[in-house]
């Protein structure tokens, strides 16, 4: 009698745990499909990218399953005979728990177009509220969805009720599971993004739960890795030895070296009309990407810039150093490392650094930032007044603007970027012409959530450029009207501020640079990742002698040496003898050719991709770069292991640069 009651109960908890386990299979697969039907509605993926939805299913949740059902099997069948019924709403609120939490996820990625990972560390709690809000479009498509995830877990809980699972069924997926368990390690294939050759398609297919999961913690576990002395000096080493071109100083200061960097503006450009140091006015174009559609672009929604970019010195193939906005004032005005998690993201004190802005000053400029948001966001505020500058636009937004209740209504960052153009210029009238100036602009209304007091009328001209084409370039555009509508307002906004600097009695001794912080990411294919770091780079000015289009590959980081080196040579400003910087004189070449050297720090703060000449290095998989920024898959194990042997020495060398305030000497 004590056998037959032994056997009832194991076949009462095998029955049990195999409900659970047909209910988790089936609820993770239609959790897919909704998955792929709100990317399908909300962001006009191709039909055909089902496949790469499904086969994450296969390859990812049925592993992740495995897993799971192995690891928890003893505490399920200890819970289920002690405890049934508790068992049961335990295993139910996991359940909703985990659709609501895919819920959340898929609304992220369809803001970002990739899975959460560690960026939730990146930010101040208050930087993350805001961040949401904007970002964040409640519609009823986002709620029917969001509703939709909750109704499949009902759905599979109603199957459950009703399925009777074979015992002999059971024990194949429990022994199946084993196996997989002990054969696979679910963590190193996220991890390594095996299994797809686009990462696109890898985003799509992963488990989105246990790849931010899985991220988050490693990023908990890891941050605060320590490297050896020993390691440091090996990696300053390899580093002096890529740059032999550079004479270093100090072993200490891996990144410091003689200023002797070669003027390569100064053939293009007249001298001033009085001989004296030019004005230099630096925008920033938020989400200014080269590309603004999938591939090569029939509309221009920035028509001025292009006129510039016609009429000027012309990068097409710029890069910026960041996922995203945080990074661009470092590598732009001070051509700094990005440290651990970010220059001026990090913890103060800040290190010690040279700066466009530190030298302008001492040699009689007058700085001034413009900016329609908080500019204490991302830490560059901390950054600018690090660097001495004179003025920060700062924008009051309270009950008694104009603005306060469209602002708050809509979750917007600040100004548009026509309000902002007029608040600088009321500033620029009252600045009692003190001269040389430079001033920097970065534009905000490409931004999220894309809204603005004229939309409507903006909106109307992007479908008028659209017509009745009907290609996919055509439908994306129309998908993302308001994205192009911001485009085509800012662009309106810069014309504008263009027409009082033509007013200005020293607009001839001016020179503009222009370029964009990073690449749009709703409109990013998705296809290269190193396009999403592709933004244009101009110089304009009337000091101008010819207009020119250069296809080598440039960078933020050049700025500040090409500017520093230009108004020391022509100009006798004085510069510091010693520098940092990390990039190198624009290259002129007119041909295509990459040269560079440079980490990328994602949005998360990790550093993921190298650039050495013509390889690119994503995560594990290494690339040659061709003409455009065009990627090709590079086979070459050896290749791949040095490269990625590079980025970490590299990496260790810019944490410890930064983190000890080893980049000058006091």
């Amino acid at each position: 009698m004590i056998v037959n009651k032994l056997k009832a109960d194991i076949v009462q908890l095998l029955t049990q745990w195999g409900k659970s386990l047909f209910q988790a299979i089936l609820l993770l697969f239609l959790l897919r499909l909704v998955f792929f039907c709100e990317l399908f509605i909300r962001l006009h993926i191709e039909f055909e990218k089902i496949l790469m939805v499904i086969s994450g299913f296969f390859y990812y949740d049925l592993l992740l399953l495995a897993s799971v059902f192995v690891i928890i099997a003893i505490p399920y069948c200890i819970i289920q005979h002690i405890l049934p019924k508790f068992n049961e709403l335990l295993v139910q609120g996991l359940f909703v728990l985990y659709s609501l939490l895919t819920a959340l996820l898929a609304e992220y990625y369809c803001e970002v177009f990739r899975p959460l990972d560690q960026v939730v560390f990146a930010y101040t709690p208050q930087e993350l509220l805001d961040t949401v809000a904007a970002s964040t479009n409640v519609s009823a498509v986002s709620i029917l969805f969001l509703t939709l995830y909750v109704v499949v877990w009902y759905v599979t809980f109603r199957f459950r009720n009703a399925l009777k699972p074979s015992l002999q069924i059971a024990g194949i997926f429990f022994l199946l599971s084993c196996i997989a368990f002990s054969l696979f390690r679910y963590k190193s294939i996220i991890r390594s993004e095996k299994g797809y050759v686009l990462h696109s398609d890898f985003f799509l297919a992963v488990n989105q739960v246990s790849y931010s999961y899985i991220k988050i913690s490693d990023y908990v576990r890891n941050d605060g890795e320590k490297v050896s002395l020993a390691s440091i000096r090996d990696a300053t080493m390899w580093w002096w030895s890529q740059n032999n071109s550079k004479a270093y100083c100090d072993v200490q200061y891996p990144f410091l070296r003689k200023n002797t960097d070669e003027d390569v503006l100064g053939s293009f450009l007249n001298k001033t009309s009085n001989e004296e140091p030019p004005n230099i006015v630096i925008i920033i174009m938020e989400g200014f990407g080269r590309k603004l559609t999938v591939d090569s672009p029939q509309y221009s929604f920035t028509p001025f810039l292009d006129s510039l970019a016609h009429e000027g010195l012309f990068w097409p193939n710029c890069l910026s150093t960041t996922e995203r906005t945080f990074g661009v004032l470092p590598a732009m005005l001070a051509s700094v490392p990005q440290g651990a998690h970010g220059f001026a993201n990090r913890r103060f004190p800040m290190a010690e650094h040279n700066s466009l802005l530190k030298d302008l000053k001492n040699n009689g400029y007058l700085a001034s930032f413009f900016y329609g948001g908080s500019a204490s966001f991302s830490g560059q505020k901390n950054f600018l007044r690090e660097n001495d500058i004179s003025y920060i636009m700062e924008v009051d937004i309270d009950e008694s603007n104009k603005n306060f209740d469209l602002l708050s209504k809509e979750h917007r960052w600040g100004l548009d970027d026509m309000d902002m153009v007029d608040s600088a210029i009321v500033h620029k009238k009252s600045d009692k012409g003190i001269k040389p100036f430079l001033d920097i602009y970065l534009t905000l209304t490409t931004h999220e959530p894309f809204v603005f007091e004229e939309i409507a009328e903006y909106e109307k001209q992007v479908m008028e450029k659209c017509g009745t084409d009907t290609s996919r370039e055509a439908d994306i555009i129309r998908t993302h009207k308001n994205i192009y509508a911001s485009f085509l307002y800012s662009d309106n906004a810069l014309r504008r501020l263009f027409c009082y600097y033509k007013s200005r009695e020293d607009f001839q001794n001016t020179i503009f640079v222009i370029t964009g912080d990073h690449r749009m990411a709703q409109v990013n294919d998705g296809k290269n990742s190193l396009r999403k770091y592709n933004v244009p780079l101009i110089i304009y000015s009337p000091l101008l002698k010819t207009a020119k289009q250069m296809e080598a590959v440039v960078s933020h980081y050049d700025i500040t040496p090409s500017l520093s080196v230009y108004l020391a040579k022509n100009y006798h400003c004085n510069f510091p003898e010693n520098t940092h910087y990390m990039g190198e004189p624009l290259d002129t070449t007119s041909r295509f050719v990459s040269r560079k050297k440079q980490d990328f720090m994602l949005n998360s703060r990790s550093v993921e991709e190298w650039i050495h000449d013509s390889l690119y290095l994503y995560n594990e998989e290494l690339y040659l770069v061709r003409s455009n920024l065009d990627v090709q898959r590079y086979e070459n194990e050896r290749e791949k292991e040095r490269m990625k042997d590079e980025r970490a020495m590299f990496q260790s060398l810019s944490v410890y640069t930064v983190d000890n305030n080893y980049l000058k000497k006091p």
